[in-house]
């Protein structure tokens, strides 16, 4: 079941006024904290988990947890509501940056100390199917990106279509436009925002919507000739706040109510049809109602249609115009789609230039999940996944080389390479069968890479199953005949199965092809030491600690050597170097 979560925040910034003044140059506030526990205590009692920020509580830290938290609590198909009563202020610096003012906030550095109302909008409350942020704050409307008058914020519109193309939706309800300030009245006890706010979720006994709330925020602020709230965002239907109350047959109706409950719901939806369109859409409307958009009150089509709703109802062009804007909706994601799509990738390619490939992963993925057609981006970053996961495996951490070799091979399923490294990691944590099928497709895919044979014969050495290992080493040494390890991989299986002079033969074609391996000459030398040439064994274990002093094995072999010859004094040298060299060996 989906959940229901709310953070309600109220700040009177009581204990930051000094004398008459205030630090920030900030008036104390009379009723923020009222606001907010009077709306705390409205959606508990419609069933929202409430998280409560008054005063001292409500710091940078505390909002931005609550907001992490609850979001939890509302879950990925729940609603998520966000109440805010208290100071909003510009940056001195850049005029369209607006701040929400935690109680901690530092005036002198409001980018480190106070949040940015469209980041809060943007970024906090996107992982969850809707999201309502009420701001009872001056310079509010700078969360949507709207200035005044006229501004439709349209930034904020493709970002949320970007955000939310496949959910339900985001919508931010502010007291002003970013240019004006909010008020609070002493009258009401309240910022006028939230009491008309209050005032229609206690008095509405049908249920309520973002629509109803704006609508009604907004017929109170226009009788008290303030500046107007203004909505924005995009969802699907209608956003449900609260549902419709039972009420019981021989109550009156309020006298306040003039329309039945079907036409408030139809003036309700055009509000939701209107705020949806863009201006040239609205535009297309006026024009085919035959009305002139300077003769109309108000600058925006929301201030507009407040005289054309009746007629707009009346005359039924709820179907139309939600035609219109289910079309130009489909048009405008897109265009924010591809508009996101082209910022991450510039992002992305940046990433790659600078050798961040975390990030660059980061970001590849984000795009496919906007696009999982973007061929652009498949290629390199499956090439990033491999290379990773190549990282991955020489650390040792098995599990994640097999995640980016996984992803590696979804994303370019006709690597060889990838079938390869995961079948080598899977190998090494023991999971035979899915190594073996790995290595096994790697050599369908590329039958020609000798490295592949190679690899798969390691595997089948590893099983004892020699006659396999043989054949994919002779494979392997046919493909690529002067790589002195697939000679030496191929003569320690033939040592392992018995066959020493074929053994001898290959480790003597690998020393010849890299003379400087110690390891080449000490397994020649256990063959030797199997036919039971003991000056052979001698001398290739001679060569192999002049090559490699550091391995204990090599002495403790030698010096068994000596000591059947009956060289004690040098079996004893060896023996006591060997027992030197195995304390660091075990470290």
């Amino acid at each position: 079941m989906a959940g229901r979560a709310a953070v309600v925040i109220g700040i009177n910034y009581e204990t930051q006024i000094e004398g008459s003044g205030s630090r920030a140059g900030l008036t104390r506030l009379r009723y923020a904290e009222a606001d907010a526990r009077d709306v705390a205590a409205e959606l508990t009692a419609a069933g929202y988990d409430v998280r409560l920020l008054l005063g001292a509580q409500a710091t940078q830290r505390a909002i931005i947890n609550a907001i992490v938290q609850q979001r939890r609590v509302a879950g990925a198909d729940g609603l998520l509501v966000l109440h805010y009563s208290g100071h909003g202020d510009v940056d001195p610096d850049d005029e369209q940056m607006a701040y929400l003012l935690p109680v901690d906030t530092n005036p002198d550095e409001l980018l480190a100390s106070a949040i940015p109302l469209n980041v809060l909008a943007h970024n906090y409350l996107g992982a969850v199917g809707a999201a309502l942020t009420l701001l009872d704050c001056c310079h509010s409307g700078w969360a949507l990106g709207w200035k005044g008058a006229g501004d439709r914020g349209e930034p904020f519109r493709r970002q949320a279509l970007a955000t939310f193309n496949a959910a339900t939706g985001r919508v931010v309800l502010t007291a002003c436009p970013g240019e004006e300030l909010a008020r609070e009245l002493r009258e009401l006890g309240h910022g006028v925002f939230t009491h008309h706010l209050l005032e229609h979720w206690r008095e509405r006994d049908a249920e309520v919507t973002a629509e109803s709330l704006f609508a009604e925020i907004d017929q109170g602020l226009e009788r008290r000739g303030l500046p107007r709230p203004v909505m924005g965002g995009t969802h699907r239907g209608r956003l449900t706040l609260r549902e419709a109350r039972a009420v019981a047959p021989t109550s009156p109706p309020p006298a306040s109510v003039g329309l039945s409950t079907a036409e408030m719901e139809r003036r309700e939806q055009l509000y939701l049809a209107i705020s949806q369109l863009s201006a040239e859409g609205w535009a297309t409307v006026l024009d085919a109602l035959g009305e002139n958009p300077a003769a109309l009150p108000g600058k925006n089509p929301l201030a507009q249609a407040r005289t054309l709703v009746p007629k707009l109802a009346n005359e039924g062009w709820l179907s139309v115009l939600m035609a219109n804007v289910e079309r130009q909706g489909a048009a405008e994601q897109a265009a924010a789609v591809a508009a996101q799509v082209a910022d991450l990738t510039r992002q992305f390619e940046a990433a790659r230039t600078r050798k961040d490939w975390d990030t660059a992963i980061r970001l590849g993925e984000q795009i496919l999940g906007l696009d999982a057609q973007q061929a652009s981006i498949r290629a390199p970053l499956a090439l990033m996944h491999r290379e990773r996961g190549v990282s991955y495996h020489a650390k040792g951490d098995y599990d994640r080389a097999l995640d980016d070799f996984t992803r590696a091979i979804e994303l370019a399923p006709q690597n060889a390479f990838c079938y390869n490294q995961r079948g080598v990691s899977y190998h090494n944590k023991g999971e035979h069968d899915r190594a073996l099928a790995d290595l096994t497709r790697a050599i369908e895919l590329a039958p020609q890479q000798a490295e592949y044979y190679f690899e798969r014969g390691k595997f089948y050495h590893n099983q004892n199953k020699y006659d396999r290992a043989l054949a994919d080493f002779t494979q392997a040494i046919e493909l690529d005949p002067q790589n002195a390890q697939y000679y030496y991989s191929r003569g320690v299986s033939y040592h392992n199965k018995g066959e020493y002079n074929h053994a001898i033969a290959d480790h003597t074609r690998a020393i010849a092809l890299a003379p400087q391996q110690a390891d080449y000459y000490f397994e020649r030398g256990k063959s030797y030491l199997a036919k039971g040439d003991s000056d052979r064994v001698l001398a290739d274990l001679t060569r192999a600690i002049a090559l490699d002093p550091q391995r204990e094995e090599y002495y403790r072999m030698r010096g068994m050597r000596y000591l059947m010859k009956g060289d004690n004094v040098r079996a004893l040298a060896d023996y006591t170097h060997a027992n030197a060299l195995a304390p660091q060996n075990g470290e």
